[in-house]
């Protein structure tokens, strides 16, 4: 997908952080967007910074585990922004603590926004992308897919959760011969976000920063291949 001019690309989590900062980026190569974020103020703000710098973006307030929700927003931009061409997969939350300390509601909650959030937004757009010359869904995931995180056990869970359903879907569109939608997945360490506020990157690595890694997304996006060893995806 080298040419993203006219592209839309609906972003969750995007009222601030790295979904912000993918907002922004897609913006920067003439993409329009859709900011979506539960916080019903926050999409206004980073609309605002794309139209400040001549982008064009919508936004949308969205809860990425109500289905109904999802539905509607769907709806919705059919019929005044269009049919999507990348979906990105990318809010998020963490509750950390040893597992025991964390409630239990704490952790579903994180696995309802990690995991089945993204499901539920592919599930619904699946069919607009796939309608699309050429389309991608683009999954925020993390390292902790891959390594274990001490003191964020259902995060980690929940983001290999994220990362199997990519691998699975990947496989399956590509078997269905819908090889014109990519999946990507995105799994960096740890990154200068709130969420990771304090954190410290593991030995023999460094805290990513946000603005690099939206970079490095559409550049993978746009070449269709990987950018880095951090980030995996077809």
């Amino acid at each position: 997908m080298n040419q993203l001019v006219g592209k839309q690309v609906l972003v969750t989590g995007a009222g601030n952080g790295i979904g912000r900062d993918l907002s922004v980026a897609f913006a920067k190569t003439g993409a329009r967007i859709c900011v979506t974020d539960i916080n019903d103020d926050a999409p206004a703000e980073t609309v605002e910074i794309i139209k400040t710098n001549g982008g064009e973006a919508i936004s949308e307030s969205l809860d990425v585990t109500d289905p109904e929700n999802v539905r509607e927003v769907r709806d919705r931009l059919l019929e005044s922004f269009g049919p999507l061409d990348i979906l990105i997969n990318n809010a998020g939350i963490l509750r950390a603590g040893g597992f025991e300390t964390v409630s239990l509601e704490d952790h579903l909650e994180v696995f309802e926004v990690n995991a089945l959030g993204p499901m539920v937004l592919t599930h619904a757009f699946l069919t607009d992308l796939i309608s699309r010359r050429e389309s991608y869904v683009v999954n925020i995931v993390d390292a902790a897919a891959i390594i274990g995180l001490p003191k964020a056990s259902s995060y980690a869970a929940s983001k290999s959760a994220m990362l199997s359903l990519g691998d699975c879907l990947r496989a399956e569109l590509y078997d269905a011969g819908h090889r014109h939608v990519r999946v990507l997945s995105v799994c960096p360490g740890i990154v200068n976000t709130d969420m990771f506020h304090g954190a410290i990157a593991p030995k023999m690595t460094e805290v990513l920063d946000r603005r690099k890694l939206a970079k490095q997304v559409v550049d993978s996006v746009r070449r269709g291949s990987v950018a880095l060893p951090k980030i995996g995806g077809q």
